[in-house]
C-alpha cells in the first residue's frame, strides 16, 4: 500500500476507485481491521485526495463497518481523526436504518460500545459531534432495543451505567410500541430481564408498561413460557 501512495499522483493511480459494492481500498482495510493501512490512508489523504467519507452501495461508512466487525484498534483512529473523515456518526444504513452503534448492538461487539460511550463527550470537546444514543433504525429501534433483543447482557449494563449522563431513554417504544424490557422478556432473555428487575428502581423503569395493544412485558414473557 505504501508503494500505491508513493506512485499514485505520478503514474495516475485513481485511491478511491470502487468495486462492484462501490467499496474503495479504505473501506477494504477498515472492514478487515488491516490496521496499519487505515493508518497509511489517513495519513495520505490530505495530500492525495483520498475520499475518507465514502459510503458503499449500501450506504455503509467505514465507521459502520468498523462497529460491525468489532475493530477496536480501527476504531479507536477512527475516533482520533474524525475531523479528517467528516463522517456522520449518526448515520443509518438506509434499508434497516441501523447507525453503528445499532451495528454493534446487534453483533454483541461489548467494546466497541464500551468506546462509543466514554468517548461521547470528548467528540463533542474535540470535534463538535454527538452521538445519538436513542436514534431509532427503520423498525423504530433503538440501539439498546437491539442489545436486549439479541440478549447480549454486558451491553444492556453498560447502557444501564451510562443512562443518566448520556441521556439514553431506556423506556423508548418501537413501531408496536415494545420497549427494551418488552424484548427481552419476550425473547427469554433472562440475564437482561434481571438486569432490568435490579436497576428499575433507580433508574425509574416502569416495568409494567404497555404496547400498543395492551400487552405489558409479563403478557410477553407469559405467553413465550
Amino acid at each position: 500500500v505504501k508503494i500505491f501512495m508513493e506512485n499514485a499522483a505520478a503514474l495516475g493511480i485513481n485511491l478511491n476507485t470502487k468495486n462492484n459494492d462501490g467499496v474503495t481500498a479504505f473501506h477494504m482495510a477498515c472492514e478487515r481491521g488491516q490496521l496499519n493501512v487505515v493508518k497509511i490512508l489517513i495519513e495520505n489523504a490530505p495530500a492525495l485526495s483520498i475520499d475518507l467519507s465514502t459510503k458503499d452501495n449500501d450506504g455503509f461508512t467505514v465507521f459502520h463497518w468498523a462497529c460491525l466487525n468489532g475493530h477496536l484498534n480501527v476504531l479507536k483512529i477512527l475516533m482520533e481523526n474524525l475531523s479528517a473523515l467528516s463522517i456522520d456518526l449518526n448515520r443509518k444504513v438506509p434499508e434497516t436504518g441501523f447507525t453503528g452503534l445499532h451495528w454493534a448492538c446487534n453483533e454483541g461487539r461489548t467494546i466497541v460500545v464500551k468506546i462509543i460511550m466514554e468517548n461521547a463527550f470528548d467528540l463533542m470537546d474535540k470535534f463538535g459531534l454527538s452521538i445519538d444514543f436513542n436514534t431509532k433504525n427503520s423498525f423504530g429501534m433503538t440501539a439498546f432495543h437491539r442489545a436486549c433483543d439479541r440478549g447480549f447482557s454486558e451491553i444492556v449494563q453498560i447502557f444501564m451505567d451510562n443512562a443518566a449522563t448520556l441521556n439514553i431513554d431506556l423506556e423508548t417504544k418501537n413501531r408496536k410500541g415494545y420497549t427494551p424490557f418488552h424484548l427481552a422478556c419476550q425473547g427469554g432473555k433472562s440475564e437482561v430481564v434481571k438486569i432490568f428487575m435490579e436497576n428499575a428502581a433507580a433508574l425509574g423503569i416502569n416495568l409494567n408498561t404497555k404496547n400498543n395493544n395492551g400487552v405489558t412485558a409479563l403478557h410477553r414473557a407469559s405467553q413465550r413460557g
